[in-house]
């Protein structure tokens, strides 16, 4: 219970002003936490409270980069069945397993991973949970190159989480249609659509959001060529991904300055943002960011 008390005073998508130190909080008790994974559950209670527990593990292990380490321990825990009644957390583990696999890289095992936790949650009636994992299907579709459907998926899970009220979803899902668009080079719609997710994460004080957001507003002003803003914005979203230990997002902020420096002339510089760029990259097996990084 006391392990328990821990892990959810320490979740790291909480937003607020302590998000950092929540996020630190929860790394430094990873330890203490592994305990209650490898105990026997001999009671359904005691299930639950594991499971609650790996949930905000995950999440710690998703925005700090431990993306293998995450799955590995997270499917030893699913490999076990559960009763009916815990399907609803089996959903939401599922969902957030699928999470690690899409910043890994493997991207059939997420869209498996998302489509098991859609059929658990939609058995719950939980419409915001169906909502979520529905644009986290989008996800998968749109690292595997299908801009269309992707955008097709996000937008009904934007539909859906609207009448829910529940507005970390709905800029998640702003974002992501953002991230769509800008692929797509529909700038003016990729810019409206982050600017809207940034108000709500500045609003909800989510750091970790506001940051993955800036390096998106950074690649379209690096698309339009305005270096100033370019400028701007990547210095903010570098200084929060440093502030937060996010391995990911610095690495990505750092290849958005690395252009902007390319662009500007000032080749030495691109070169050593990059380089460190790639570092990150390989150090936490993001896949897609060294794709992106060596384009």
């Amino acid at each position: 219970q006391a392990l328990f008390e821990l892990a959810m005073e320490c979740n790291p998508l909480q937003s607020g002003p302590d998000q950092v130190q929540r996020l630190d909080r929860l790394e430094v008790e990873m330890p203490n936490l592994f305990q209650v994974f490898a105990l026997p559950c001999p009671s359904t209670e005691q299930r639950r409270t594991t499971l609650r527990i790996a949930t905000q593990a995950a999440y710690g292990w998703d925005l700090r980069g431990r993306w293998n380490e995450g799955l590995e321990t997270l499917g030893r825990l699913l490999a076990e069945e559960d009763p009916p009644d815990l399907a609803h957390l089996r959903g939401q583990l599922l969902k957030l397993a699928g999470n690690l696999a899409v910043n890994r890289g493997t991207y059939d095992e997420a869209h498996d991973l998302f489509q098991q936790g859609l059929e658990l949650l939609e058995g719950t009636g939980d419409e915001q949970a169906v909502s979520v994992t529905l644009g986290s299907l989008g996800n998968v579709l749109m690292r595997k190159g299908d801009l269309d459907g992707a955008r097709r998926q996000h937008a009904e899970a934007l539909s859906r989480l609207r009448p829910t009220g529940y507005e970390p979803g709905i800029a998640a899902c702003l974002g992501n249609l953002g991230a769509v668009a800008l692929l797509q080079k529909d700038l003016e719609a990729a810019e409206s659509y982050l600017e809207g997710a940034l108000a709500i994460f500045r609003r909800l004080e989510n750091r970790w959001a506001i940051g993955y957001v800036l390096d998106n507003l950074g690649l379209i002003a690096i698309e339009r060529r305005d270096l100033v803003r370019g400028e701007a914005i990547t210095d903010q979203a570098v200084e929060i991904h440093r502030e937060i230990n996010d391995p990911r997002g610095l690495s990505q902020a750092l290849a958005n300055r690395a252009a902007l420096a390319q662009l500007a002339g000032d080749l030495p510089r691109a070169r050593r943002n990059l380089a460190e760029s790639l570092r990150i990259g390989r150090e936490i097996g993001d896949r897609s960011g060294l794709i992106a990084d060596l384009e």
